[in-house]
């Protein structure tokens, strides 16, 4: 079953505007919004070609916060399942329909031309054929390219809706390639998904880059404080093969690590993979002292004789003074 995250704004008078819908995975209310079986407050309903609610999914409305002289704004979200026979999506308000979206009839959709399967570093278009109707309000296209062994990345979206040509436009100079590569190419109707998915690609793979995000070049860090590295490889290859040095010494492997018990002075900082590295300098400080801006208080400290009672000699000594009276006897 296909469900879809149904998005708008609700004004402080309660009217509705309408947001940019996708598909979603199925997901828990959080706690505390109404009985999605219910029709209190805000949702969303799944509604057949007679009208009658096939699906109903709870509302989440988030405070937006307004620029300044503009009222406040509430977000709109809701996940609804799309059964079979769903018609048409209402966003209703304790009952009341506020909006309904027809649901468009089914679409197909496949790349005009299939790639590769070995493709060449540079720019590349890619017409995709889309079979159904015109596409209409919240249309869009948008593609997907997973490397093997690593996350998947977005490599563009066309806006169908606002007049825009079904082509998506890659470019290989800059994605991560390998053998096995896929292109996933989705179709969003403005209420359900269809997709098209290419494998088996092979895109040469380009050496990666180390690249240090923390600390930044030149930084200035008190002494005692545990300096956090940061870094990523911009390009092919394994994060995890990242080496960490300061100065002579290896600090740890992988996109992080930290120093610690650094002395005072320029440090040098060296991201290293395999035979391609980076460095940067940095500073370490003395830690200053904290002051609160306040005078530092001195106690009263005075001399003041005393007679002592046995031997009759006098001395003085410092005494705190005291707010209590002082007695003679």
């Amino acid at each position: 079953m296909q469900y879809v995250r149904v998005t708008g704004r609700v004004d402080c008078g309660g009217a509705f505007t309408t947001g940019w819908w996708s598909s979603a995975e199925p997901e828990k209310p959080p706690p505390g919004v109404p009985d999605p079986d219910g029709e209190a407050g805000w949702g969303a309903a799944a509604l057949d070609h007679s009208g009658h609610t096939l699906a109903r999914a709870p509302g989440v409305l988030t405070l937006s916060a307004p620029a300044c002289g503009v009222r406040p704004v509430q977000n709109f979200s809701a996940v609804l399942a799309l059964p079979g026979g769903t018609a048409s999506v209402a966003v209703r308000d304790c009952g009341r329909d506020v909006l309904r979206r027809t649901v468009p009839k089914p679409a197909a959709v496949r790349l005009v031309e299939p790639l590769g399967p070995r493709l060449p570093r540079r720019h590349v278009r890619v017409p995709v054929q889309i079979d159904g109707p015109e596409p209409g309000f919240g249309a869009y296209l948008v593609g997907t390219w997973s490397p093997p062994g690593r996350p998947p990345v977005p490599v563009g979206m066309v806006n169908l809706s606002a007049g825009e040509p079904a082509i998506l436009d890659l470019d290989l100079t800059r994605l991560p390639g390998g053998e096995g590569c896929r292109l996933e190419v989705s179709y969003f109707d403005g209420v359900r998904e269809a997709t098209t998915t290419q494998g088996g690609l092979f895109l040469p793979p380009q050496a990666g880059v180390p690249v240090i995000t923390s600390p930044p070049a030149g930084a200035r860090i008190p002494k005692g404080v545990r300096v956090s590295l940061a870094g990523h490889l911009d390009g092919d290859g394994e994060a995890s093969e990242l080496v960490w040095i300061v100065d002579d010494d290896v600090m740890g492997m992988g996109p992080a690590a930290t120093a610690a018990d650094l002395g005072i002075g320029v440090h040098t900082v060296t991201l290293q993979h395999r035979t391609t590295s980076v460095a940067l300098d940095f500073t370490v400080v003395a830690a200053p002292v904290p002051h609160n801006g306040l005078p530092v208080w001195q106690p009263p400290w005075r001399s003041i004789i005393f007679r002592s009672m046995t031997t009759h000699q006098v001395y003085t000594a410092p005494v705190e003074l005291s707010e209590q009276p002082v007695h003679a006897g």
